[in-house]
């Protein structure tokens, strides 16, 4: 069985996961849409060279380079083979700051307020 991405969508219906892929260049966002179906495809373990987890935290981060650019999407697999992104960015830098990873635990926290996990 495959893994099911699914984006962190606002109790007003918005995915500011979607809206902030949309604003990246189109060939990142394409870029970004192929690394998540091969999360459905492979999961976490045969993609474990690619993935972290967040030290602290109760998120992992896939990192794709394009162009220059990090680009780090924060999710959290749940039972079932969910993978629910969380957060997204673009940043010239190797270091993830903090905001970024506290933005994703909100969404996570708020995900799971929500959710019958």
């Amino acid at each position: 069985m495959d893994w099911h991405v699914e984006f962190y969508v606002t109790e007003r219906d918005e995915s500011p996961v979607e809206d902030d892929i949309a604003r990246f260049p189109k060939k990142a966002g394409a870029k970004i849409f192929r690394w998540l179906d091969l999360l459905e495809k492979f999961g976490l373990s045969n993609l474990r060279d690619y993935i972290t987890k967040l030290e602290g935290y109760d998120l992992f981060e896939l990192k794709i380079l394009h162009a220059g650019s990090y680009y780090r999407v924060f999710f959290y697999p749940y039972e079932g083979k969910r993978l629910a992104i969380f957060h997204i960015f673009s940043k010239k830098s190797k270091e993830t700051p903090r905001r970024e990873i506290e933005k994703a635990m909100r969404r996570r926290q708020e995900y799971e307020s929500r959710q019958v996990i």
